[in-house]
């Protein structure tokens, strides 16, 4: 990023062929106190971000740390200034002191070229600040290679034309800063580094979907508590009151690492948070805020307030910001939340969101944390659709300086239009299955969708289902079709039948078949859509895998649909499981046969069978028998059949070489995939190397000797 100075302007470039010796009105390489404040703060906060992108519209989302405008341009790769496509200008949305944030949008009518590499630029006009901190080196703003991909010095990125048979694009989630393991951001910077360098359109990675967890708010390093709230805090400009453990009205700096754990009790918040991870959660909006600036910018690890250098230091070598600002920068990201960037388990049933809701510091925090959701991800993802109102609410509540909260706590707690449908060449349906959960209360599990969001869902898959359409990707956090065997551990867990030493929430028993009722009428509003052809993308439970399922669904003897599904699971970027969960994992991977489970929905009645040996655990026995229930009569046909597939990963890696085939990847993983109309590749990326599982559309069926609609069985290996 060129630095040029006018005065007392300065302009700033995304890249550079040249260079200055200074920053604008630096003064012996000592940069002056912009806002006369103690901290010295890099003037881009975070970004460039590419966000949605179509052949009508390409979003570009950043933050900085003080005012300027923006002089944005769209152009062909190869002639970025002979001949540039679009330019836009571009105010900043002050959002605190030292907070300012920008969405630039290009337009076209006629639409943008397609299957071409394209490269924008951006040139800062910075008013009256003679030197920012962060022109690296005294000469650019970012030099090519932090925000680019060689050959090229600018952000690239390729929109695929409607007509192409196949889709590229990677899917991760979990990435926790002190998780353990590699950052496997890294996965995704070396897909996009191999694709740029073989100048191969087609193969590059044409959309990014981060499917919850981009923070962890309630798991928080206790060294970078101090560290958030200062940021916070010089980035608004003034900070928010917190109520501690006593009813104690303090600020969020005066309650000290490890002294949160009041987050649990009852009577102030009532978070369902583990307790060794409790004492250090967000709750000021400036922390949340701080902590995803500190995630996506590597700057900010040098910034003077960072207390922590042996943490810093052991952390480094894992972390990678640098990869995960130069990812965001060249391909349009599409951003779900799960429940970290709020708190673990939110919204887990309907008697935890009354309860949260009935007690107001709970609910502020889940504000907070909704309201920094909505400016780091949420924004980008439709821009403009539906949350206009909220937008206002955000920068009013940010420029009221905290006061008046209630009509912000409202607004945000009252947003349900989260879900969005992503405008790639394959539709994507996004969900959210956090806010639009049943509202049932008692002992029944909860409906990750609710029946008007089912319906809403159901309404945009009929509006785009055709005989010839190209295979739906559906995005949901927590896999759709998941490990049986591992959801039927969380389900005892938490009844409390197995692992009696730990707490019941050990495990979070809220998968999609623990209410088998609303996944029946998923399948079946999926099955009476007309679409044949489904990719489920998920992440969450922090392993990899990928499962075929066939579903048909039938009335009297009549064959009426039968759709085949591929999930595609890839968990997580960074907080590798446990020792433990690695040995259960291993375990079940003993214990499954090829094929794991069969499940028919016959007459309004729900009977489950599995493929596992199970020699001990007489709860699993019990648990795992045939079970009944019925569901709800609006989607309920007269034979719905499933049958689930786990499929082997193809090991190419340093460490793995020579060992027998795996369905499960239990280290950091980075998602892949190439999806098609005739099949699945999935990738899953790992420090080491790869592993990979197909899947062919035509070979998705019933296993020989389940050709009859209903048969119950438990199979043999297949």
């Amino acid at each position: 990023m060129l630095v040029t100075s006018k005065a007392s302007k300065g302009v700033a470039t995304l890249a550079t062929t040249g260079s200055v010796t200074a920053s604008p009105g630096a003064n012996n390489g000592e940069l002056p106190n912009v806002l006369r404040l103690p901290e010295r703060l890099p003037f881009l906060l975070a970004g460039p971000a590419l966000r949605r992108t179509d052949r009508n519209q390409v979003t570009v989302w950043l933050m900085t740390s003080v005012p300027a405008s923006i002089e944005a341009c769209l152009a062909v790769a190869q002639t970025p200034k002979a001949n540039p496509l679009e330019t836009v200008m571009a105010c900043p949305e002050k959002l605190g002191e030292r907070l300012f944030f920008f969405l630039i949008q290009f337009r076209s009518t006629d639409g943008f070229p397609e299957d071409k590499t394209l490269t924008y630029d951006l040139k800062f006009t910075l008013e009256s600040y003679p030197g920012i901190l962060g022109f690296t080196g005294g000469d650019g703003l970012l030099r090519p290679a932090e925000i680019a991909y060689a050959p090229h010095t600018l952000p690239t990125f390729v929109i695929p034309s409607q007509d192409r048979t196949e889709m590229t694009a990677l899917h991760g989630s979990c990435r926790k800063l002190h998780g353990t393991g590699l950052d496997l951001v890294i996965g995704f910077d070396r897909e996009l580094t191999d694709a740029t360098a073989k100048s191969r359109i087609a193969e590059r990675p044409s959309a990014l979907f981060l499917t919850g967890d981009q923070i962890y708010a309630d798991d928080v390093a206790p060294e970078l508590l101090p560290l958030l709230s200062s940021l916070g805090r010089s980035l608004l400009g003034w900070e928010e009151s917190v109520v501690d453990g006593h009813q104690n009205v303090k600020r969020p700096n005066e309650i000290q690492p490890g002294d949160r754990k009041f987050v649990q009790e009852n009577s102030v918040y009532g978070f369902t948070v583990n307790s060794e991870e409790a004492g250090s959660h967000l709750l000021s909006l400036g922390e949340f805020v701080a902590m995803y600036l500190l995630a996506w910018n590597p700057a900010l690890w040098s910034w003077n307030h960072f207390y922590f250098e042996r943490a810093r230091t052991e952390w480094e070598s894992e972390i990678n910001c640098a990869a995960m600002r130069r990812v965001l920068a060249n391909i349009p990201s599409y951003m779900m939340f799960d429940d970290h960037e709020i708190t673990d388990d939110w919204n887990l049933d309907a008697d935890w969101q009354a309860n949260s809701q009935s007690r107001p510091a709970a609910s502020w925090c889940i504000a907070n944390g909704l309201a920094a959701f909505w400016i780091f991800q949420g924004c980008g993802n439709d821009p403009g659709r539906h949350d206009g109102p909220l937008r206002e609410t955000i920068v009013e509540y940010l420029t009221r300086r905290g006061r008046r909260p209630a009509p912000f706590i409202d607004a945000m707690l009252s947003y349900y239009h989260w879900a969005f449908l992503a405008p790639t060449h394959f539709p994507a349906f996004v969900l959210d299955t956090r806010t639009v959960r049943s509202k049932n209360t008692g002992k029944n599990p909860v409906e990750l969708l609710d029946s008007d969001a089912r319906r809403r869902l159901s309404a945009s898959l009929c509006a785009l289902a055709t005989p010839d359409a190209p295979p739906f990707l559906i995005v949901s956090a927590a896999p759709i079709i998941g490990s049986h065997a591992f959801e039927a551990v969380q389900s005892i867990s938490a009844t409390g039948k197995l692992f009696r030493e730990h707490p019941a929430n050990t495990f979070d028993a809220e998968s999609w078949f623990a209410n088998e009722n609303a996944t029946g009428s998923l399948f079946a509003l999926l099955a009476e859509s007309g679409q044949s052809r489904f990719l489920f993308l998920s992440g969450d439970i922090h392993f990899g895998y990928t499962a075929t399922c066939c579903v048909r669904h039938l009335k009297g003897s009549s064959h009426e649909h039968e759709i085949r599904i591929v999930q595609a699971t890839s968990s997580a970027l960074k907080n590798a499981p446990s020792e433990p969960i690695r040995h259960l994992l291993a375990w079940v991977e003993r214990a499954t046969r090829d094929y794991f489970a069969v499940a028919t929905v016959k007459n309004s009645q729900w009977k489950m069978g599995t493929g596992m040996e199970i020699p001990r655990f007489p709860d699993f026995a019990d648990f795992l028998k045939w079970r009944q229930s019925k569901i709800r009569s609006e989607w309920s046909p007269e034979v719905l059949d499933f049958h689930w597939r786990y499929l082997h990963l193809d090991v190419k890696s340093e460490e793995s070489l020579g060992q027998a085939s795996r369905r499960v990847v239990s280290e950091n993983n980075a998602g892949a995939f190439r999806v098609s109309h005739d099949g699945v590749r999935h990738v899953h990326i790992i420090a080491s190397g790869r592993m990979t599982s197909e899947a062919k559309w035509a070979e998705i069926t019933p296993p020989p000797g389940l050709d009859n609609p209903g048969q119950e069985a438990i199979l043999q290996s297949a």
